[in-house]
């Protein structure tokens, strides 16, 4: 037995009390001792024998409280501690380590351009940004997305209330000023539980000092939260740029990116980025980004969608060749060998990959859980993974209707419909929320609420291919056969554009009762690598043709295999 579970040993037998108990009572009667010998005229050897006969009592009381215990029923034997107890205390120990570490969670808000012009939004959001992908790289720190920290910006909230939205203990806020090549940066570290200032600073420093300052910042705000690195912060960092010009290219490049409609915003976040990758092929990030940019791209269904892909698809692995630890590349790649390559084990593997590189990276658990949930059929990890998400990005809508998804697939419309309810009632404005209540409509056999929702989806959000092929599908539901016709016409006239969105229009053949039309299409949009295809796996539109030899031999081909 080591040192350390020796003394563990001894606390758990309680000698260390009985000891102290022991020392108390010694002591008390040695002071009556003191005063009784000579108050009874005793002899002085008397007072000897009592503090002789104290002391030799001590290791036998040691020893009694090492073997025994007393206990309600009396005093027994203490027992050896088993293996299991030792290892149960164990855990029970790291677990209080892990917990106390897991209360290291910041948020970066976005810094506030104070330059003269307010031109300067890309640059002090960049900065934001940068500093987000620092602290992700520090083990033991959960970093909340920018998609949720974003969500304050220009706002002027009570930090402690900011803290309880984003689940965070800490914020970092600042501003930047840029004047030609001079910058003066401000930032601060902040308590969310009680709203005072731990650590602030101010740098006025040159454009070329962009990245020291960064550095500087990232580390201080690490120092300040006592956090262990086995290597220095600047050592965890992705490889940066030495070009400004590249590094501004890509920041107005992130900026666009942020933007995800109208469509126009992704085709300059392209253009900027690329710009970026000119003044510098071996900018990593920059290669990532444009990975994105160009899947987001593909999201739209526009005629460049099938070009789109073959370029986001060569940007990540190039990013990758240039910096493997860059989770946004792995991302990417996974979510088109699962959407596109039909390639499920390829998804898992990058998906893993990306979480494991960076563990703060939100997007990457989102996917993967979307992974588990279709192509593993694995309901409760897909949900523990989707909680993961929502930790990470707690105001994106993504991770937070995920689970949602799995009531989806479980077949569990009404508690669909209860939650997209409530969110219409405290978002009335917001599309996306009017196509959820849709979908539960048209689930729970309420086609004509269904139609109602989803026309107010595209009043909000306009005719995107997903509001249109529900609500005809819906039309066709309620018995509005004309009408689902009229839509079927228009996604016709799309597709003959380039858009890959059969397997809209065979949801609303389907509702119609054409059932080889429905299957017609959705082998069809098999062949067009419709990325959004493996939905039909749980998706109830598809009930009437799901037993049909050729719906299972589709779920085969696209790896769901579990869903025949």
């Amino acid at each position: 037995m080591n040192l350390r579970a020796f003394l563990s040993e001894l606390k758990r037998r309680r000698v260390y009390r009985v000891a102290v108990v022991y020392a108390a009572v010694a002591f008390v009667i040695w002071q009556a001792a003191e005063i009784a010998v000579p108050g009874l005229d005793l002899p002085d050897w008397v007072l000897t024998l009592v503090i002789l006969l104290t002391v030799l009592g001590f290791p036998v009381a040691v020893v009694l409280a090492w073997a025994f215990d007393i206990t309600p029923e009396g005093v027994k034997r203490t027992e050896a501690e088993s293996a299991e107890s030792v290892a149960r205390r164990d855990v029970e120990r790291v677990a209080g380590e892990g917990e106390a570490e897991a209360r290291k969670a910041i948020a970066v808000l976005p810094f506030a351009d104070m330059s003269a012009e307010g031109d300067q939004e890309y640059f002090s959001d960049g900065m934001s940004e940068e500093l987000i992908d620092a602290l992700t790289k520090v083990p033991g720190l959960r970093v909340t997305a920018r998609t949720s920290s974003f969500q304050f910006k220009g706002e002027r909230r009570d930090i402690r209330e900011v803290g309880r939205a984003l689940g965070v203990t800490h914020v970092v806020e600042g501003s930047v000023r840029k004047a030609g090549d001079r910058l003066r940066i401000t930032a601060q570290l902040v308590d969310t539980s009680d709203g005072y200032h731990l650590w602030s600073d101010r740098y006025d420093r040159d454009l070329s000092d962009i990245f020291e300052i960064q550095d500087e910042i990232a580390t201080s705000i690490v120092r300040e939260l006592k956090i262990r690195l086995a290597k220095p912060l600047a050592a965890l960092e992705r490889p940066r740029t030495e070009n400004l010009e590249a590094y501004e290219a890509y920041l107005r490049g992130r900026l666009c990116l942020r933007e995800l409609t109208p469509v126009s915003w992704t085709r300059r976040a392209i253009q900027f980025l690329e710009q970026a990758i000119e003044l510098d092929p071996t900018y990593a990030p920059a290669h990532a980004g444009l990975a994105t940019a160009y899947d987001q791209l593909n999201q739209f269904c526009g005629p460049e969608a099938a070009g789109a892909l073959a370029r986001a698809k060569e940007e990540a692995q190039r990013a990758l060749d240039l910096d493997p630890t860059l989770s946004e590349a792995h991302t990417v790649l996974g979510i088109l060998a699962m959407t596109i390559d039909r390639d499920p084990e390829v998804a898992r593997q990058r998906f893993e990959r990306a979480i494991q590189v960076n563990p703060n990276e939100a997007r990457a658990h989102a996917w993967y859980a979307i992974y588990l949930l279709y192509f593993e059929k694995q309901f409760e990890r897909a949900l523990d993974t989707v909680q993961r998400a929502a930790e990470l990005d707690p105001l994106d809508w993504t991770p937070r209707t995920l689970p949602w998804w799995v009531l989806w697939a479980q077949g569990e419309h009404e508690s669909y419909l209860q939650q997209a309810l409530e969110v219409t009632r405290r978002e009335p404005d917001f599309a996306q929320a009017h196509y959820w209540a849709g979908d539960a409509y048209l689930f729970t056999g309420r086609p004509n609420e269904a139609v109602a929702a989803y026309s107010r989806a595209v009043e909000l959000g306009g005719p995107t291919m997903f509001y249109l092929g529900m609500l005809g599908a819906a039309h066709a539901r309620a018995g509005n056969a004309s009408k689902a016709k009229e839509i079927l016409a228009e996604l016709e006239d799309r597709s003959r554009k380039g858009a890959p969105i059969s397997s809209w229009r065979a949801g609303i053949h389907a509702a119609l009762g054409e059932s080889d039309e429905a299957l017609d299409q959705l082998e069809r949009a098999y062949e067009e690598h419709d990325r959004w295809l493996f939905i039909v796996a749980g998706d109830p539109r598809f009930a009437e043709v799901r037993s049909h030899p050729r719906f299972t031999a589709l779920l085969r081909k696209m790896g769901l295999e579990k869903w025949c």
